[in-house]
């Protein structure tokens, strides 16, 4: 039961992500796709 609560924990990037980015992804779904094409670029 404690084991989904602890990946995220390891993983930096996926507790801010699934903190507060969450609502940030959702509204940035044209913006993000245009940040990782320039990227690849």
């Amino acid at each position: 039961e404690q084991q989904p609560f602890r990946q995220p924990i390891n993983n930096p990037i996926e507790m801010p992500t699934a903190s507060a980015p969450v609502f940030d992804y959702e509204e940035l779904p044209p913006s993000y796709d245009t940040v990782v094409m320039n990227q690849k670029i």
